[in-house]
């Protein structure tokens, strides 16, 4: 899914591309006629830097708008299915690499106050393979997890939907394993932006609180 998205958001690229060409050939045809050899040779040389730094700003305009609504920095809280229903904090940050993918990377806190600091670090998560898709609001994420301390190999999935109200909600679910066989664990998911986090994740607290009842 992720690659249909690409080739379709380097197409529309292409077709800018090709539509800023066309203006460029039209005014400045009449220049290039009457133009010396020194002249053309000067107009080719900066005229290819120029149409790819079009397409290359176009693709990255166009890539950024089709992401926006999941692009940058969450903060998110995750309540296991165990009867202890224990909460994890996290800040979870989408962005793209060098290659243009969509990427998610996830610095694990012991508790809601460490993450807003941004102090002691639990470890980290990254993704292994991503797609979100933006006509259904969902974003399937493939993760690993690296603890600061702990030498099992730790690695899950992530299932969430993008809400009226700018929050990602869905459900989780992790494997360990220890070289006996792997232990599986589950639960839910909120995220939200940092400036509103605590505000929705109440609200949200108190909805989930409703239906369990």
């Amino acid at each position: 899914m992720f690659d249909l998205q690409r080739s379709q958001i380097q197409a529309l690229s292409a077709t800018v591309l090709a539509a800023a060409a066309s203006l460029l050939a039209v005014y400045v045809e009449p220049y290039i006629q009457s133009a010396s050899s020194a002249e053309k040779a000067l107009y080719a040389l900066f005229s290819i830097p120029a149409l790819y730094g079009c397409f290359l700003l176009s693709e990255r305009a166009l890539r950024r708008f089709y992401y926006r609504r999941v692009l940058g920095a969450w903060y998110y809280v995750t309540i296991s299915n165990s009867q202890f229903k224990d909460e994890n904090f996290a800040r979870m940050r989408f962005h793209f690499n060098k290659d243009g993918m969509l990427c998610y990377e996830v610095t694990l806190y012991p508790d809601a106050d460490a993450m807003v600091a941004a102090v002691n670090s639990r470890g980290r998560a990254y993704s292994t393979a991503l797609n979100y898709d933006p006509d259904k609001k969902a974003v399937h994420v493939l993760y690993n997890v690296k603890l600061n301390s702990g030498s099992f190999r730790r690695y899950g999935r992530l299932r969430l939907e993008l809400q009226e109200l700018d929050t990602l909600q869905g459900d989780w679910s992790s494997v360990v394993d220890k070289g006996t066989g792997p232990e599986v664990s589950s639960g839910v998911m909120f995220a939200a932006r940092p400036k509103e986090f605590f505000d929705k994740y109440a609200l949200w607290s108190q909805e989930e609180s409703g239906r369990n009842e």
